[in-house]
């Protein structure tokens, strides 16, 4: 039986570590690089509060995606990104053209500005997604449709950092 047991658990563990890699692994959907977001003089602000949180090292980015392209894991390929301390993981960005967005986090531990994997392809750092969209292999991968938020007035937002300890 301990034979058996710890037979699913690692099956369970190689399912999952498969399932994060081709999800953080995919090839971008889209065309090219997402183009930058002008303030609009009547755009609406979006705050992004940051919780769970861990660690005394790095910081948190905060990234903010547009369409597909690049989301999840490619944040140099974000609309906008902003970078803020441990200590105070809010961030406002102010005055965006009415829209969905998509909000990713992670906690840059190294301070490299990316979000690191492992030799599999899933995040090494804990990441976020606005709306917490389920994450829960092997069925359901970052969904950017279920992560968009609309912001046609000022909204404020809460994003958990998860580790997914792959």
């Amino acid at each position: 039986m301990k034979r058996y047991t710890k037979l699913m658990a690692g099956g369970v563990l190689v399912a999952a570590t498969a399932w994060v890699a081709c999800a953080m692994a995919q090839q971008p959907r889209g065309g090219g690089p997402q183009a930058p977001l002008p303030q609009s003089a009547d755009g609406h602000d979006l705050t992004v509060k940051v919780t769970d949180v861990k660690g005394k090292d790095g910081q948190i980015v905060i990234a903010l995606f547009t369409k597909e392209d690049g989301f999840p894991a490619d944040i140099g390929k974000a609309a906008k990104t902003a970078t803020v301390a441990l200590d105070k993981p809010t961030h406002t960005f102010e005055k965006l053209p009415a829209g969905k967005y998509v909000v990713v986090v992670f906690h840059d531990r190294n301070k490299n500005g990316k979000v690191d994997k492992t030799l599999l392809g899933p995040p090494k750092e804990p990441i976020g997604l606005s709306n917490h969209p389920k994450i829960s292999p092997p069925r359901n991968m970052p969904d950017f449709d279920k992560a968009k938020v609309d912001v046609s007035k000022a909204t404020s937002i809460e994003v958990n950092l998860i580790e997914l300890g792959l």
